[in-house]
């Protein structure tokens, strides 16, 4: 399933690209480019990654009905030219009508810093399974703008155990000194414990390009 989703992406600039699969001993190897400035959590110690690109990659998913179902600084890597691409298709899934669970390799599956309430609690929202979905996608890019601008991963410090309580009592991390007030505006909505109430992937999109126009012109 997942060479299949990843061959679906590959077209896209912020995507990473598939250039083959190997099988070892013990497991498939999957090939892709070099990233030379690695995680998102690495390049922070020497530059600020482009949140546009990021955006840009989670909108392209959205529109091919992929849910990626780990989205995490870990899993977005940035090129010799500071160029972001999201990777770590493993837990990725086909969305919509063509969906079925048994098509899920694991529902709950996901990194518990970037997971939102509804999945780590489901039963308090009325699913039998703690699946991603595009909304939960929202709340793990909040994370991530967090991750950007603050340098730490989400509740540094604390335990996984801790998280989901703070998750739960809805606790989220404090805003970071170096962010704007319209981007943590953006990180707070994306985060918001009602699923209903984050904002639409091409919503963001749209307001980013916007800020970006509007920096050109200023500039």
């Amino acid at each position: 399933r997942e060479l299949m989703i990843m061959d679906m992406l590959r077209a896209h600039p912020h995507v990473i690209d598939l250039l083959g699969a190997a099988w070892s001993d013990v497991m498939l190897c999957i090939i892709t480019p070099w990233m030379e400035n690695g995680t998102i959590g690495q390049f922070l110690s020497r530059n600020s990654p482009d949140v546009y690109q990021i955006v840009d990659a989670m909108k392209f998913l959205k529109q091919s009905d992929i849910i990626h179902g780990d989205i995490k600084g870990d899993n977005i890597l940035i090129d010799s030219s500071g160029n972001a691409s999201i990777i770590d298709f493993g837990l990725s899934f086909i969305s919509g009508p063509r969906l079925t669970l048994s098509g899920i390799s694991n529902p709950g599956a996901g990194t518990i810093r970037w997971m939102a309430p509804e999945r780590l609690y489901p039963e308090e929202w009325g699913k039998g399974q703690a699946t991603s979905t595009f909304e939960s996608e929202i709340y793990s890019l909040g994370m991530v703008l967090y991750e950007i601008y603050s340098g730490n991963i989400p509740f540094e410090g604390s335990t996984n155990s801790m998280v989901v309580v703070f998750v739960f009592a809805g606790l989220r991390p404090s805003r970071p000194t170096l962010i704007s007030d319209d981007m943590w505006h953006l990180t707070e909505r994306c985060w918001h414990a009602n699923p209903s109430l984050r904002p639409e992937i091409a919503t963001i999109f749209e307001d980013l390009n916007h800020r970006q126009l509007e920096s050109s012109v200023q500039g």
